[in-house]
């Protein structure tokens, strides 16, 4: 257990957030000493805040990691689905914001918005898997055919295409 200032410093997330999940009660492990103190008298868990952190932001979508997690590509993908648009004008996948006392923003995605992706457009692996054979042939195919990815692989780290394409 340590003072809200240290559990700050140690978690590397602001005094104020766990000054708000302790008045929350979304940290098990509370203690308060002498008053004078002021933030110095309020002692916390450091182990509990980072989840409690990621529980308030979850409960507003998934993060960043449960997305790509889902879809089966890295973590970098998913802020590029966010900012690139389709061919709709539409982001591939639409954030939402969520700001720390700091101004810091971090994105959360609709469990929603994150199921209508998955029907529209598929990875390579994917494709692969479900054909019983390698990516490298897959893609030979794709080509031949003038399929093109959504993203070039080097920006995404995968290739991802449009079902409507195949």
């Amino acid at each position: 257990m340590v003072n809200t200032i240290e559990a700050s410093e140690i978690a590397r997330v602001p005094v104020a957030d766990i000054v708000r999940l302790v008045l929350d009660g979304r940290l098990a492990t509370v203690e308060t000493g002498c008053e004078k103190l002021r933030f110095r008298s309020v002692f916390v868990c450091p182990e509990e805040i980072r989840p409690a952190t990621q529980e308030v932001i979850s409960e507003r979508g998934m993060s960043a990691k449960e997305v790509a997690a889902e879809l089966g590509i890295q973590l970098l993908a998913i802020d590029h689905l966010r900012t690139k648009t389709d061919l709709d004008g539409q982001p591939f996948l639409k954030g939402i914001k969520v700001a720390n006392v700091r101004g810091t923003i971090r994105y959360c995605y609709a469990k929603e918005d994150v199921d209508k992706f998955c029907p529209k457009y598929v990875t390579l692996q994917e494709l692969a898997d479900n054909a019983g054979t390698s990516t490298k042939s897959v893609s030979v195919k794709l080509s031949k055919l003038g399929v093109q990815p959504i993203m070039e692989r080097y920006i995404l780290r995968a290739k991802i295409f449009r079902r409507a394409d195949l």
